[in-house]
């Protein structure tokens, strides 16, 4: 078996990724089908890493130690998890639903709207955005997998959804998306803790950038607008706001990182 995992979009796969894509597929063609001893592959595992270029692997995902980051009181993102009574607040309002900027969609789904890699700083600027930053690293932290977020969240209205995005910010204060994540809750969902897995990546963050943690209501129109009732999203035009609460102490952000060793003291 082979996998090939790059930087594109699904439309780019057939554009932008045919150079690479398609002699891997002739050769691996050549390989299995027409008997070539020649053998294309030294590992069967080819991966892009963003901020780093191209990696053999001998299985997806490779090997990785959990390292684990806190959002704190101050909108800082830190080693050391929050105090106790600590808690950070925002209000998802479906007359005005958080946009999405950027990310893994198909296609494009509203004008002005880009998939992929893009320029998100103007999302932690929002009033029912939290946005959690770390320190400058002093190590590159090359993550491989899916970043996991744990947050100990709490609404006022049953029917919400939580939206988190782990992004990378320069020197220059820019920042753009790594990868996101998305659940919708219910009545039905237990109080407490809400884990969400976000989109396995393949990632190194530079020297002397940041990591940005992004907690919002919804991500529209890449994901449907939750009204906040309940209704037929179709046919309903009734509208309510949902008021939410994280208690810091309890939530965390886990980053699969490759070679742990080196980013013992990474900030």
């Amino acid at each position: 078996m082979a996998l090939t995992i790059g930087p594109w979009t699904h439309a780019e796969g057939g554009a932008a990724g045919a150079r690479i894509l398609l002699p891997e597929a002739l050769a691996w063609l050549d390989e299995h089908l027409a008997g070539s001893s020649t053998g294309h592959r030294a590992e069967p595992v080819k991966v892009f890493v963003t901020g780093a270029g191209w990696r053999n692997l001998p299985a997806w995902p490779p090997p990785t130690v959990e390292h684990t980051l806190h959002p704190g009181a101050d909108r800082q993102l830190t080693p050391q998890p929050a105090g106790p009574t600590a808690v950070d607040t925002f209000t998802y309002d479906p007359t005005d639903p958080t946009p999405t900027y950027g990310g893994a969609f198909v296609t494009q789904v509203s004008p002005g709207i880009t998939a992929g890699y893009v320029d998100d700083s103007a999302l932690a600027s929002r009033s029912d955005v939290l946005a959690f930053t770390s320190k400058p690293l002093t190590t590159p932290l090359e993550i491989l997998d899916s970043p996991v977020v744990e947050l100990d969240h709490r609404s006022d209205n049953p029917f919400a959804d939580l939206f988190v995005r782990v992004s990378e910010v320069d020197a220059r204060g820019r920042s753009r998306n790594v990868s996101d994540g998305f659940i919708r809750l219910g009545p039905s969902a237990p109080a407490g803790v809400v884990r969400i897995e976000l989109e396995p990546i393949a990632h190194r963050f530079a020297r002397g950038n940041r990591i940005r943690l992004i907690v919002a209501g919804g991500s529209h129109p890449r994901w449907e607008r939750n009204l906040g009732t309940g209704d037929d999203p179709a046919t309903s035009t009734r509208l309510l706001p949902s008021h939410r609460t994280i208690h810091l102490s309890n939530s965390r952000l886990i980053l699969p990182v490759a070679d742990i060793e080196r980013h013992a003291d990474i900030f």
